[in-house]
């Protein structure tokens, strides 16, 4: 009896230091959790201080800071210390704000964040290597800021971004070998960039790439052929560039295209020949190129196109008989062409279109009321 009870005594004793530990444990993490929600009900007080904004993830039950929002001057370093408080925040917005370098060490812990605006703040090379360990992020725009191609080394470890925003930066595409292993990157800016000919070579490791910018900066036609193997490409702006007919000639076998660009560049109707076998393609945008009427008759065999912008050019009456058979054209722009109500006829059979501006053409009361009759759903300016 004296043993059992011995064994007794002993089991309640185990029991109770038991109880006593999970009590404890209980306790602290009751008064961690306490402490986290005060420290971010203050942070959250400091955002909206400054005019910022947040939005709670409801598909959660915990319902946790996924979004926030911060513009303007009044956002500092020391604002930025206040994002701490969310680990679980999934978006940040810090576009136009005064952030510098130094801040970003704040966001070293945001294990989950996904995407990440800093545009046009004084983020520098130095500050992208605070962002090397956020591996979760999808999307990052680094929009007008002082980086250069140095810093995209920073960039190699995040292995899930898919859209990576460097308009109007310092980068002159050198760089981009640092982005080669990021196999899921689909979206990448570079509008307004230094980009050169010889940089763009960075180009071909990016084989997943399916939209590409490159409008407004240095390109020509060498710089195009960079393009060649990027099989998977359905977006491309070369707007406002160097580009040629002979630039065009390296995207020929770009048969996913579905959007192209080439507004304001040095496209004639020989160049145009080159696009015969992008059957995907939806969008094109011809204005302010030095096409004729006889380049027209290259996009014929353009069959699913929707869109089609040839303001400012020089087509006439004549080019527009070579789009009779473009009958999935949803939106047609002739703004300051040389066409006139002769020429009119040929876009009757364009039953499919809702949008057709003919603002600046030489089109009389009676030709422009004769095609609103045949295509009476249409939205027809002038």
């Amino acid at each position: 009896m004296m043993i059992v009870f011995l064994s007794c005594l002993g089991w309640n004793r185990t029991m109770r230091v038991r109880t006593a530990f999970l009590t404890l444990f209980v306790l602290l993490l009751a008064g961690a959790r306490a402490s986290a929600d005060a420290e971010q009900e203050n942070a959250l007080r400091e955002i909206k201080k400054i005019g910022g904004s947040y939005e709670l993830d409801m598909q959660d039950p915990d319902r946790p800071v996924m979004r926030i929002v911060l513009r303007g001057p009044r956002v500092t370093d020391d604002v930025l210390t206040h994002v701490k408080a969310f680990p679980r925040l999934q978006e940040l917005w810090l576009a136009n704000t005064a952030i510098t370098d130094a801040g970003l060490q704040s966001l070293e812990g945001l294990a989950n964040l996904r995407q990440l605006d800093l545009y046009e703040t004084a983020v520098t090379d130095a500050g992208l290597e605070h962002l090397s360990g956020l591996a979760s992020l999808r999307q990052l725009n680094l929009g007008e800021t002082g980086i250069t191609d140095r810093g995209l080394e920073a960039l190699k470890r995040l292995l899930r971004l898919h859209t990576l925003e460097l308009n109007r930066t310092k980068i002159t595409g050198q760089g981009l070998e640092h982005l080669r292993g990021l196999t899921r990157l689909q979206m990448l800016n570079l509008v307004g960039a230094l980009v050169t000919d010889e940089g763009l070579a960075g180009l071909k490791g990016l084989t997943g790439l399916k939209q590409l910018n490159l409008s407004a900066t240095p390109l020509t036609d060498k710089g195009v052929e960079a393009c060649k193997g990027l099989a998977q490409l359905q977006e491309l702006s070369l707007a406002n560039t160097a580009v040629g007919d002979a630039g065009l000639e390296h995207l020929k076998g770009l048969v996913r295209l579905q959007k192209l660009n080439l507004m304001q560049t040095k496209v004639t109707s020989a160049g145009l020949q080159h696009l015969k076998g992008m059957a995907s393609l939806k969008n094109l945008a011809l204005q302010l190129t030095k096409i004729t009427d006889p380049g027209l008759e290259h996009l014929k065999v353009l069959k699913n196109l929707q869109v089609l912008e040839l303001s400012r050019t020089q087509i006439s009456d004549a080019g527009l008989r070579h789009l009779e058979g473009l009958t999935r054209l949803e939106t047609l722009s002739l703004q300051y062409t040389q066409v006139t109500g002769a020429g009119l006829k040929y876009l009757k059979a364009l039953t499919n279109l809702k949008l057709l501006d003919l603002d600046g053409d030489k089109i009389d009361d009676a030709a422009f009321a004769d095609l609103q009759k045949a295509l009476p759903k249409v939205l027809i300016t002038r």
